[in-house]
C-alpha cells in the first residue's frame, strides 16, 4: 500500500463522520497502513444521563471509561461530521493488521490574526494549501471578487488537534484533516530559493497559527497526577479489591504485606517515571537566539521557537546547533550528524540545486540540514551570507520524530503473547467453572446440615 498522503487531502468523509483512509499518518513511517476518523459532538441529554449513571453507581462508570475511553465518548456524545466535530477518535491500524491503536483527541480552535486573509505573492505561488487551512482558497479557486468578499467578511477560526506531538489541521476546501508537515509537501526546489528573502511579520504570524511554535515540548507531569495515573491502574485496583477481602476475614497481617508492597511499588513507579520524564526533556530542549531575513533586505534576530517553514535563517560562519530542518539554498556546512545517524565523520552540505523537481528530505539529504545536529562550520562563496530555509519545524523535524517515536512506540504484537492470554483466558473459564461448583457443592451440604434441625422439635414431641 501506497505511503503517499496526498489522498488524506482528497477524500471524502462519509457523512456519519468517519474518515478512511488506505495511507500512512506519516510519510516517513511505512509502519501505519489505515487511519480512520470518527467525529462527535456534545448531547445535552447523553451528557446527564452520564452523570447521573456515574453519580449512582458510585463512581464505578467514570472508573471503567478511564480505562476504556471510547466507551466513555459513546456513551456522553453523538456521532457527527467531522467539519463539526468536538472529539475525534482515531483508529490507527498497521499494514500487517496486528496491532490496532485507539486515540481520543478533542479538537481545539484558534482564531486567525486580523488582516491574515490577504495574499502576499510569495503565498500565492507556494503556500496555497496552507492558506486553505485557514479557510481561505487559492487564487485557482477564487471564481469572482464576490466569493472573494465574502471570506474576508467571514471570521476564520482554525480548527486543529494534535497526536503525539503532531498537529492535523482541517482543510475547509478538502473537507478533512491533514499533517502540517504535508501543507508543503512536494514543494518544488525553485520556490524553496524564492523563499530565500524570508517572511514578512504578517506571514509569519499565519504560519505560527498553523504550524504551531517551534518547539518539542516533553510533558513532565507532577507527582500528584503520577499518582493519581497509578493508583487508577487496574491492577492496583484488584490489589484494593485483595486488602478489602483479606480485612473482612480478619487476616490484617496479609492486608497489611499487600498494602506495603503496593505502596513501595507505586513509589518507585512515580520517581523512576518522573524521573525518565525530566531527563528526556533537559535532552531535547533547546532554546538559541537566530537571525532571520525580512522582505527589503532586513535582518532580526528571533528565538529559535518562532521560527515556522519559509523563514530563512542567517547561519553564522562558526556554526551552531540547528534548532529546525532546513534547506541549504547559499553556500555550505560542515555538519556533525551523530546526534541522529550515530556517524562520528562529519558531512559536507552543499546548497540545494535550482529546479522544477520536488523537494524531498531524504532525496536531498546533501542539501539538508536536520534539527539536533551541529553545524561545526559554515562559508558562503557565491554571497556575503549562509542562508538556509525552514522546511519543518516541531515534531515534524527529524529530531522530533525520534522524540516521538521513543515517547510513543510503535505496540508490538508477538504471537507467544496472544496464546499466553488464551492460555490464561481458558484457566479464567476453568477457575470459574470450579467456583461454580464449590458453590453448588457448599449450598447442598448447608441444607443437609440444617434438615436434622428442623425435625428435632418432632422427635422430641415423640418422646414426650
Amino acid at each position: 500500500m501506497s505511503a503517499d498522503s496526498s489522498p488524506l487531502l482528497g477524500s471524502t468523509p462519509p457523512s456519519y463522520g468517519t474518515l478512511m483512509t488506505g495511507t500512512s499518518i506519516d510519510p516517513l513511517s511505512s509502519s501505519v497502513s489505515s487511519v480512520r476518523l470518527s467525529g462527535y459532538c456534545g448531547s445535552p441529554w447523553r451528557a446527564i444521563g452520564y452523570h447521573a449513571a456515574v453519580w449512582m453507581l458510585a463512581g464505578i462508570p467514570w472508573l471503567l471509561f478511564r480505562w476504556k475511553p471510547l466507551w466513555g465518548v459513546r456513551l456522553r456524545l453523538r456521532p457527527c461530521s467531522l467539519a463539526r466535530a468536538e472529539t475525534l477518535v482515531i483508529e490507527i491500524r498497521d499494514k500487517e493488521g496486528s496491532s490496532r491503536q485507539l486515540f481520543t483527541v478533542q479538537v481545539q480552535t484558534e482564531a486567525v490574526v486580523d488582516g491574515s486573509l490577504e495574499l502576499p505573492s510569495q503565498a500565492k505561488a507556494e503556500d496555497g494549501r496552507s492558506l486553505a487551512a485557514v479557510g481561505v482558497a487559492p487564487e485557482s479557486m477564487w471564481q469572482d471578487t464576490t466569493q472573494l468578499h465574502r471570506q474576508k467578511e467571514a471570521k476564520q477560526v482554525l480548527r486543529y488537534y494534535i497526536l503525539q506531538g503532531q498537529r492535523y489541521v482541517w482543510m475547509e476546501t478538502q473537507q478533512a484533516f491533514c499533517q502540517v508537515s504535508l501543507l508543503d509537501h512536494g514543494r518544488a526546489c525553485d520556490d524553496i530559493h524564492c523563499s530565500s528573502s524570508g517572511l514578512s511579520l504578517q506571514d509569519q504570524a499565519v504560519r505560527k497559527t498553523i504550524y504551531g511554535p517551534n518547539v518539542i515540548g516533553i510533558p513532565v507531569k507532577s507527582y500528584l497526577q503520577l499518582l493519581v495515573d497509578e493508583a487508577l491502574n487496574p491492577y492496583y485496583g484488584f490489589q484494593a479489591f485483595s486488602i478489602a477481602l483479606w480485612l473482612a476475614d480478619h487476616y490484617y497481617w496479609y492486608a497489611v504485606c499487600i498494602f506495603l508492597i503496593s505502596a513501595i511499588s507505586i513509589c518507585l513507579s512515580l520517581y523512576k517515571t518522573r524521573k525518565q520524564s525530566m531527563t528526556l526533556r533537559d535532552m531535547v530542549k533547546l532554546s538559541v537566539r537566530v537571525q532571520v531575513c525580512r522582505p527589503g533586505g532586513e535582518e532580526e534576530w528571533v528565538d529559535s521557537s518562532e521560527l515556522v517553514p519559509g523563514d530563512c535563517l542567517v547561519l553564522p560562519q562558526e556554526g551552531g546547533m540547528m534548532p529546525c530542518d532546513a534547506a541549504l539554498v547559499a553556500g555550505e556546512c560542515v555538519v556533525n550528524e551523530s546526534s541522529l545517524t550515530g556517524e562520528s565523520i562529519p558531512v559536507l552540505k552543499t546548497a540545494l540545486p535550482e529546479g522544477p523537481q520536488p523537494y524531498c528530505p531524504e532525496t536531498h539529504r546533501r542539501h539538508t540540514l536536520f534539527c539536533g545536529t551541529l553545524v561545526l562550520q559554515a562559508r558562503a562563496y557565491l554571497g556575503p551570507r549562509v542562508l538556509a530555509v525552514v522546511t519543518r519545524t516541531g515534531f515534524c523535524t527529524a529530531k522530533g520524530g525520534l522524540v516521538s517515536s521513543i515517547l510513543h512506540p510503535r505496540p508490538i504484537s508477538f504471537k507467544f503473547y496472544r496464546h499466553s492470554m488464551k492460555f490464561v483466558a481458558a484457566l479464567s473459564v476453568l477457575a470459574l467453572l470450579g467456583t461454580i461448583y464449590s458453590i453448588i457443592i457448599l449450598y447442598r451440604n448447608r441444607d443437609l446440615a440444617l434438615s436434622p434441625c428442623r425435625q428435632a422439635p418432632s422427635r422430641r414431641t415423640d418422646w414426650t
